[in-house]
């Protein structure tokens, strides 16, 4: 008799315990979902200032220089952070801290050459034009890329550890720096593109300074050069493709705006540029969450393989994709609302192309799950096949689509961009998957 009541005592057990780790899984989420939004929303909030503030060529002085860090940081994301994400909870989940002193050592040699990319370039513009300003502004950025680097990376380390608590602390503490460094020097009447990128600089290394306290990094094996070659070597053979997949990436979507300004004139890209920005809620998103499950899947892979990494992944791809068919339902029924709202009446007639943009958000979200475990397996190299397959056929079709139709002809290769690479990490996924265990991932 005993053993017949053993068995609803544990079922029970399991559940409770199930609904635990949910409400845990919840609260996480919700705080990487702030996080997320705080950085971003501290970015953005500069962007709006310095458009109000500053005269429109020392705007656009600033948003040119912080285009040229962006693509520099790609270097600096596919070498250091995304390779953080996948081996911190993995090889090195023993000694993570430990670790972060190595990726210390790695940041200063990439932080060292964004800066002299960027001065360089500033000192080259100011030999050419005699002109300051967007000289200036490539001076700000090269001073503040390293700072903005280290926080960057700092942040990635709590969610190594899993500690997206500490990560929202920072976020505030990111926010309020950055609002009132602007302020001041606003009020000083020194604000500038220069200044701008100063106050970002000194923003994040507070922060990031602020944070390494609390992660006490230990330096022991930067000495050790044979474990700093190895992790060097692991970066590497995982950060070759996840950059390769990043080029791809900025290529896939990015070049439609030259392309229909080209075939259509500059008022298209404008267009264009207005209606994705209703799709950047919903990438911002899942961009804040992917950084907390990729260590976790990371973590499952290394501890037992694939076994219980199949339901996560499954998980991640339907909380994805449906949470962006809900906020697409909404987006459509009220995209007129929206954009009178948002633009003052301009660009209600691109309101018809919502439903385009809405299957290759929706597709592109739901590609976060089988990417996410195909990472944590290890194999950049299997997401870079997929982007470069897509990539060809997307702007085999795009390109003259967009040639002949406009912005309808934009929307057909955005979505064959997320759609085709989503069947193919699928099927990609399934293959590596049928390997397991035993063999090792490649890349």
């Amino acid at each position: 008799m005993p053993e017949l009541n053993a068995s609803p005592a544990l079922e029970m057990s399991d559940i409770a315990l199930s609904q635990s780790n949910s409400f845990t899984w919840i609260h996480k989420s919700v705080l990487a979902v702030m996080d997320q939004g705080l950085v971003s929303g501290s970015n953005f909030l500069i962007g709006v200032l310095l458009a109000r503030w500053l005269a429109p060529e020392q705007f656009g002085a600033y948003a040119l220089a912080f285009s040229l860090f962006l693509s520099l940081a790609m270097l600096y994301q596919a070498l250091l952070l995304e390779p953080q994400r996948v081996f911190g909870p993995s090889v090195y989940q023993a000694s993570n801290r430990e670790y972060l002193g190595m990726l210390l050592w790695f940041h200063v040699a990439l932080g060292l050459f964004v800066f002299f990319i960027l001065a360089i370039s500033a000192g080259l513009l100011y030999q050419l034009s005699k002109s300051t300003t967007l000289p200036g502004a490539l001076a700000g950025a090269a001073l503040a890329a390293p700072c903005i680097l280290l926080y960057w990376l700092v942040r990635g380390a709590l969610y190594v550890r899993n500690a997206p608590e500490m990560a929202v602390k920072g976020g505030l503490l990111y926010f309020t720096l950055a609002v009132v460094g602007l302020l001041l020097v606003l009020r000083r009447g020194i604000l500038s593109p220069f200044t701008a990128f100063a106050v970002m600089g000194v923003d994040a290394m507070a922060t990031g300074v602020f944070l390494l306290i609390r992660l006490r990094p230990v330096f022991k094996l930067g000495a050790n050069h044979h474990e700093l070659r190895r992790a060097a070597e692991r970066h590497w053979r995982y950060g070759r493709w996840a950059l390769g997949s990043s080029l791809i990436g900025w290529v896939n979507g990015d070049i439609y705006y030259p392309l229909v300004s080209v075939f259509a004139g500059v008022a298209a890209a404008g267009a264009l540029k207005a209606v994705l920005n209703l799709a950047a809620p919903v990438s911002q998103t899942y961009t804040g969450l992917s950084q907390l499950y990729l260590p976790h899947g990371a973590r499952m892979h290394a501890q037992n393989a694939s076994t219980g990494l199949n339901r996560f992944t499954l998980r991640i791809t339907w909380l994805f994709a449906g949470g962006a068919v809900i906020y697409w339902v909404i987006v459509i029924l009220l995209g007129q609302p929206i954009f009178r709202l948002l633009y003052a009446g301009r660009y209600v007639g691109t309101v018809g192309l919502l439903p385009w943009i809405a299957v290759a958000s929706v597709f592109g979200s739901a590609i976060s799950g089988p990417v996410i475990a195909l990472k944590a397996m290890q194999s950049s190299y299997s997401v870079f096949v997929a982007s470069a397959v897509s990539c060809v056929i997307s702007l085999a079709v795009g390109i003259p689509a967009t040639r002949f139709f406009g912005l309808r002809g934009v929307m057909s290769g955005l979505v064959l961009s997320t759609v085709i690479p989503f069947v193919i990490t699928v099927v990609m996924l399934y293959r590596k998957r049928s390997t397991l265990p035993g063999e090792r991932m490649k890349g």
